[in-house]
């Protein structure tokens, strides 16, 4: 009968921690799936992007990226100085002989890579387009 009731007590106890364990596996591995849809809902969803208008200068000039590249020369106001761009502009195709006015969806990457660029333009409209003389 002892031996009975201590087999008994046994199977229980490792029922219990059997339980115990397979509810801390599922609680676990539920919350390590939320955190990781968490993540990449983070790295999949860009910030809301500001309107800014870019002004583009008429010729591009070599510069250095990751590779040696042509530029465009932008800057944020038509008093600044100009400014090199390294990346394109979404939905813009530049011309060489023009100056552009444009209004441009400007979203900003969260830890981008080294290598990359820490905001992305989009085109929203072309304001002015002008010819300028040949150089």
């Amino acid at each position: 009968m002892r031996i009975a009731k201590r087999a008994s007590f046994n199977h229980q106890r490792w029922s219990i921690i059997a339980c115990t364990f397979a509810l801390a596996v599922c609680i676990l591995s539920g919350c390590s799936e939320n955190i990781e849809e968490r993540a990449d809902m983070r790295l999949s969803q860009p910030n809301n992007p500001t309107q800014e208008v870019l002004f583009v200068d008429d010729h591009t000039v070599n510069c250095t990226g990751v590779t040696p590249m042509q530029c465009m020369r932008v800057r944020e106001d038509s008093e600044r100085e100009w400014q090199l761009m390294y990346q394109q502009i979404s939905g813009f195709n530049y011309e060489k002989g023009f100056r552009y006015e444009l209004l441009v969806d400007v979203t900003t990457i969260e830890n981008p890579p080294q290598d990359s660029a820490s905001k992305q333009y989009r085109l929203i409209k072309i304001i002015s387009k002008t010819a300028t003389l040949p150089q």
